[in-house]
């Protein structure tokens, strides 16, 4: 776990370097799914590397299956996982969320996909 965790710092250091735009996400340098646990939440390549170079702690509490926040969950859309993808994370890591009508306003306004949002209510 110890070597995973000083990968993805390394990985995240490196990639903080480079110009946003000049990132490609070619099979090479991938992070393979099958390193760590989230490859059970069927998460694509390409969808590991979106969160190892973005939310890298949010990465680490998937991974473990500790829960996430709603604010967490609208960083997660906000980076570009589909709705199926946020899905998949909220059912692994067995979040509950405890909505009020302001927090599904916001949602709606965060633009978290309907179905989503309707998963949240139903947790």
């Amino acid at each position: 776990m110890k070597k995973f965790i000083v990968l993805i710092s390394i990985i995240s250091f490196l990639l903080s370097c480079s110009h946003r735009n000049s990132i490609s996400f070619s099979s090479k340098n991938l992070i393979q799914p099958n390193s760590f646990k989230a490859h059970l939440l069927s998460l694509s390549a390409e969808d590991i590397q979106i969160l190892s170079l973005h939310v890298p702690k949010t990465l680490g509490k998937i991974n473990k299956g500790f829960s996430i926040s709603l604010e967490e969950l609208v960083k997660l859309h906000e980076i570009g996982l589909s709705s199926e993808s946020l899905l998949l994370i909220i059912k692994h890591t067995k979040s509950r969320f405890n909505l009020t009508t302001s927090d599904v306003i916001r949602l709606q306004m965060e633009g978290l996909p309907f179905k989503v949002i309707n998963y949240l209510i139903n947790t």
